[in-house]
């Protein structure tokens, strides 16, 4: 029997799972569930300790950047999970300087007029300082509540320093994130401040080691809890074991809510690209029963019971997800799904 848990395979080996619950692999692209599931368990997803880095110590015998130190460039940006982020390079025009503390970003428009300047983060939360050579700051926006923004420049404002380091966007790029709460400002945040980073090879991914198949009803209710079966499959020659026990992810994705008309004065020459709301979207981690599951045997399968609070604002046609959290290679299945109304 092997054991699994080694180096990258982490999760995707381990989410094995067995005994005396096996039953026969996975034929024609699907499942076939036992008839006893593992029962589903609430407990809280479980994750192995963090090693806690050393601090790098922050030199004290390189003077302070100012604005004239420094060029600006654009690093690009994008957008996901319903934020807008994006990289500024900060490049020392002569020598080294110290940049520590919060660098302000103002973001203007292509005429020059300010839409929104960053706030600082809570203490603490993310990196602050850098020594220039070049300097990577991080900046995210959240919640517009309006049509995307064309951002035609960036003013960076160092700490310490008013004179500002223009990085200028050619042509102008659209901006926006998903709308939260139409009562709360939009939000612009500086996060990261810190060296360039230096390209990391990818590593190859391990082979599939497990697949999973979802079996779940065509129609579910919304309000009402969605019960649902997840199918694991010993890909591998040998008995998988499972040690420790991985955590899931599960999720559905929700439904745009109808996007709003212009305004009356608003101008013929732009194009109106509002920002999409979402609701009826859910997440929920858990840990998978692993306590009768001590292996999985070669080419072998088992079930085990799911469940997932649907959200009462949830309609129509939806995708729900499965996954471990854990790095590239774990097993991941989804099923489409109809949600209706009580």
């Amino acid at each position: 029997m092997v054991v699994v848990w080694r180096a990258f395979a982490i999760f995707s080996l381990v989410l094995a799972a067995c005994g005396d619950h096996a039953s026969t692999a996975m034929s024609g692209g699907s499942a076939s569930p036992i008839s006893t599931p593992i029962p589903w368990i609430s407990d809280k997803p479980s994750f192995a300790p963090v090693p806690t880095p050393t601090p790098e110590p922050i030199p004290t015998n390189i003077r302070a950047c100012r604005g004239v130190d420094l060029s600006a460039q654009n690093q690009g940006a994008q957008g996901a999970g319903g934020w807008w982020s994006g990289n500024l390079l900060l490049t020392a025009r002569v020598g080294e300087c110290l940049i520590h503390g919060l660098v302000e970003l103002r973001f203007l428009d292509p005429l020059g007029h300010e839409i929104v300047r960053t706030t600082p983060p809570r203490p603490g939360a993310y990196r602050d300082w850098a020594v220039a050579g070049e300097v990577q700051v991080q900046w995210l926006l959240s919640n517009w509540c309006e049509p995307r923004a064309s951002v035609g420049s960036i003013v960076v404002v160092l700490p310490g320093d008013e004179s500002p380091i223009l990085a200028r966007f050619d042509p102008p790029m659209g901006v926006g994130a998903r709308c939260n709460s139409t009562d709360a400002p939009k939000g612009a945040t500086t996060m990261s401040v810190g060296p360039r980073p230096t390209p990391v090879p990818i590593a190859t991914q391990p082979p599939e080691t497990l697949s999973a198949h979802i079996d779940a009803p065509s129609t579910v209710i919304a309000g009402e809890t969605m019960r649902y079966v997840v199918t694991l499959t010993n890909l591998t020659s040998s008995a998988l074991v499972l040690a420790p026990c991985p955590s899931y992810l599960e999720s559905l994705s929700g439904h745009p809510l109808p996007t709003p008309a212009p305004p009356s004065n608003f101008p013929t020459f732009k194009i109106w690209d509002p920002i999409v709301r979402y609701e009826g979207g859910v997440k929920e981690s858990h840990l998978l029963n692993c306590s009768d599951a001590p292996s999985l045997g070669p080419a072998a399968s088992i079930t085990f019971e799911m469940r997932l609070e649907v959200p009462a604002n949830a309609l129509g046609s939806d995708t729900l997800r499965w996954q471990v959290i854990a790095v590239g290679g774990a097993p991941i299945a989804s099923a489409r799904v109809t949600i209706v109304r009580r």
